[in-house]
């Protein structure tokens, strides 16, 4: 149970940052959010990490620990690519949008991400970005359960 929590308040501070991460590069510090805002962003990030947790981390770690793999290694690796998985699968599953375009100020500068229904270069930059913080987000995770669930063996 502490794994569990553990595993899913560790997002609260690590989702700041990531947050803030656009911010930080062009050097205005980290956001500040509204009271309203801290609590609907402090509510989604600890929703979608328990359910993340509890429905693939938990049924991992103890697949992993059925099948003698559960290591270290193991864990983070589940944790890390779960999130792409997911949001890959997710991603092929939707239909295309013919007609609808959108963009964004990406870093400082207004960039079409998408036109007509597909991603344009930056679109794909900015959701592979999009992969590599969930994938964070996942290894961090699974590293914090790892160490409390096997602390004193090996941890």
């Amino acid at each position: 149970m502490a794994a569990v929590f553990a595993s899913t308040v560790i997002q609260i501070p690590l989702s700041y940052i990531l947050f803030s991460r656009e911010s930080l590069v062009l050097g205005q510090g980290f956001l500040d959010f509204s009271n309203e805002q801290q609590l609907l962003i402090l509510g989604f990030v600890l929703f979608v990490a328990l359910s993340f947790i509890l429905f693939v981390g938990l049924p991992a770690f103890f697949l992993l620990k059925k099948l003698k793999r559960n290591s270290l290694f193991y864990l983070t690796t589940i944790g890390a690519v779960a999130p792409i998985a997911f949001l890959l699968l997710l991603e092929l599953s939707t239909d295309t949008r013919t007609g609808f375009s959108s963009g964004e100020n990406y870093y400082g500068t207004y960039r079409a991400m998408v036109e007509n229904g597909l991603r344009t270069k930056w679109g794909v930059i900015k959701y592979t970005e999009e992969l590599v913080v969930y994938s964070i987000h996942g290894f961090f995770s699974a590293l914090v359960f790892f160490k409390i669930a096997n602390r004193g063996v090996d941890a």
